[in-house]
């Protein structure tokens, strides 16, 4: 009757609290009964039974039922204690359990299907930012936590599992009450009891940390760590993705190299390289526009992906790429100028792989590097000869000053008061194998671009100052004669220039200030960015200073105000226009008068025409080069032109009250050159 009544009672309170049938719940209160349980209750009742009989039958034997009831007692004792202990070893294993949740953030939940009840470890509480027991666990409840954007796929999951009675286990985010956002795992199983899914029991996990830690692997795996744009790698999946969609639109490639980088990177030192880096992926970026991917390649190099994308629209970008880049840039204090050069590839026929398409895209940037820097050029098959072309050309550049290919020209200056030759500018020459001479043009740039430049420009130094040097001699100190030298930037930057310029005036014993150091406008303001502290250590050994091509770069009094410059060489592009009376004109005797007032010499470049000449002189300009007075002379011949004199067919007066000076023939010097080419090819 105890047995009966105390189980029953139970169950069916149990079963009338969780909705659960009552029957089941009799069967399983009896099924998890103990063996003492059934075994003190079957003792309990015999022992009743036994007593009735005896004690009227045989009272003597009650101290054995006495004995019986104790040993039934000890029985009910120990079974209490063994009870008490399970439940505190019980208790102290949940605690342990939610501690060990609680570290791991690990939690627990339930859902009894047939009755819609949901349980909620401590710790599930604490994923959702919610206290123990803050709220009522439904499954309403816990979809309001999951984030808006993940709701839906959660959703869908979880009753799919229900449906097919399987698990589950993927990561969603879900959003506490207070905005911050966790990712979580979530796993799941349908339990399904004599066919029946009666419930699904799980965990969540809060794995905010571990999935922050992957996703910031994940990302270094594909991201160049100093610009944070995507790499190579990176680039080469999207380029895949991207030709491999189904509608086969024409995408474009954009390989862009940062011209004059390395120089700011040897010069300025890395630390100014890598802001330069950072703020030309962040213009590429903006500039971009709707591109899929801007990436760094390595070094210097970025790569733009444009998809879909026609011909036009990517040369149209391009044009942006390059105006955004040469933006002059601020960094600490120092303005930094650089330009970027463009190579295009748009995938079509011949270019569906990614591979050709990086490749294809390379040559072009190459081709363009070879004709303009700072400018694009869109991919052509005949592009791959030229490209052959010119890394050949650059092979050969490395050995050329072994194998002794290189010669000076000289090109004499005449000083229009008296007619003489006062200086010579000194033009190289490439003689290369099979009879072919590469004027500067042809090979310059790419000596700057390979470096090749360095080594180049100490010979010609070297070779203009011992020329220099012969004919000072020769001539017995009487009229020495100015050597010109062009530099170029990179030579500039240089560590130690101005002691290599030093040496070299040493060794050669040419005096320092018969020889001028000519600079171009550009090459002036990107010295701009290391103080000129250069220009000035060259001054202090006494050498001349000539801006070349005044005129054509980023023209600035200021410069010429602080700068330690001897001569103007007013470019050759104003020459065309000073016989007549238009701008080039007025600007040509602007600059001269200005330079006079700071006192400076102005040498007019480029003159080819009598009538130029005579304008030139009319404007107040010092001296002149050109195809009309003498065109640049191998060795042989500048060797001639000034054994047989100095003076030129022609003598300079000039009238009284500024009007215009007239040129007058006069007879030959004795020895004097002949007749010289009125016209000929712009000057190299």
């Amino acid at each position: 009757a105890i047995f009966l009544i105390t189980n029953v009672s139970v169950a069916t309170a149990v079963a009338l609290e969780t909705g659960m049938p009552p029957v089941r719940v009799w069967l399983n209160t009896v099924r998890h009964a103990t063996r003492e349980e059934g075994a003190i209750y079957l003792a309990q009742v015999g022992l009743g039974i036994i007593a009735a009989i005896l004690i009227d039958v045989a009272p003597w034997t009650m101290p054995l039922l006495v004995a019986l009831a104790l040993i039934i007692a000890r029985l009910l004792r120990r079974n209490i204690g063994l009870r008490w202990r399970a439940e505190v070893d019980l208790q102290i294993s949940d605690a342990n359990l939610a501690e060990a949740q609680r570290l791991a953030r690990l939690g627990s939940w339930g859902w009894e299907l047939t009755t819609g009840a949901h349980r909620w470890s401590d710790e599930a509480f604490r994923i959702f930012g919610l206290a123990p027991g803050a709220v009522t666990p439904t499954y309403d409840a816990f979809l309001r936590s999951v984030h808006p954007d993940d709701r839906e796929v959660v959703d869908r999951t979880v009753h799919d599992a229900i449906r097919s009675g399987g698990s589950f286990a993927f990561h969603h985010r879900v959003r506490t009450p207070d905005g911050a956002e966790r990712t979580v795992h979530q796993r799941g199983e349908v339990v399904v009891e004599a066919g029946q899914k009666v419930r699904i029991v799980g965990t969540i996990q809060d794995v905010t940390e571990r999935w922050t830690l992957e996703s910031q692997l994940a990302h270094q795996a594909s991201h160049d760590p100093l610009t944070d744009l995507p790499n190579r790698a990176c680039l080469v999946d999207r380029l895949a993705a991207a030709l491999a969609t189904p509608d086969r639109r024409p995408l474009a490639v954009l390989f862009v190299d940062l011209d004059g980088f390395k120089l700011v990177n040897d010069v300025l030192g890395h630390d100014m390289g890598d802001s330069v880096l950072v703020a030309a992926g962040r213009r590429l970026l903006a500039a971009s526009g709707d591109a899929d991917t801007v990436a760094r390649v390595g070094g210097d190099e970025f790569v733009v992906l444009l998809a879909p994308s026609t011909t036009a629209q990517a040369a149209a970008t391009a044009q942006r790429l390059i105006s955004a880049i040469e933006v002059p840039l601020s960094l600490n204090g120092t303005e930094v100028t650089i330009c970027a050069s463009i190579g295009i590839a748009v995938s079509g026929p011949g270019l569906a792989q990614s591979g050709d398409l990086l490749r294809a895209a390379d040559t072009a940037l190459y081709y363009a590097k070879g004709r303009t820097p700072g400018g694009w050029s869109v991919f052509e098959p005949g592009m791959q000869t030229e490209v052959m072309a010119r890394l050949e050309m650059g092979a050969a550049l490395r050995t050329s000053l072994d194998r002794n290919e290189f010669r000076l020209d000289y090109q004499p200056e005449i000083e229009l008061a008296t007619g003489r030759v006062v200086g010579c500018e000194a033009l190289i020459r490439w003689r290369r194998p099979q009879n072919i001479t590469h004027l500067p043009l042809d090979f310059i740039p790419l000596a700057e671009e390979t470096g090749s430049i360095v080594a180049i420009g100490e010979w010609v130094l070297t070779e203009a100052c011992r020329q220099g040097r012969e004919w000072q001699e020769l001539g017995g100190g009487a009229m020495p004669l100015t050597i010109g030298v062009n530099l170029s930037v990179r030579q500039l930057r240089e560590p130690g220039f101005a002691d290599r310029v030093a040496r070299i005036l040493r060794e050669t014993r040419l005096a320092p200030d018969l020889l001028r150091l000519e600079i171009t406008e550009s090459v002036l303001i990107d010295e701009a960015a290391s103080d000129h502290s250069v220009l000035r250590d060259l001054k202090e050994l006494g050498v001349q200073l000539a801006i070349d091509d005044f005129g054509t770069g980023y023209s600035s009094l200021s410069y010429l105000r602080r700068l330690p410059i001897d001569t103007l060489k007013i470019d050759r592009s104003f020459a065309s226009g000073l016989s007549a009376t238009g701008d080039d004109r007025v600007i040509v005797e602007s600059i001269a008068s200005l330079a006079h007032r700071l006192g400076m010499d102005v040498t007019a470049e480029g003159i080819e025409t009598g009538s130029q000449l005579q304008a030139a002189i009319d404007v107040g300009i010092d001296r002149a080069q050109g195809y009309h007075l003498a065109p640049p002379l191998s060795l042989d011949a500048i060797g001639e032109f000034l054994a047989r004199g100095r003076t030129t067919n022609f003598r300079l007066g000039r009238t009284v009250g500024g009007r215009a000076a007239r040129i007058q023939s006069h007879e030959r010097a004795i020895g004097s050159p002949g007749p010289l080419p009125q016209t000929a090819p712009s000057k190299s």
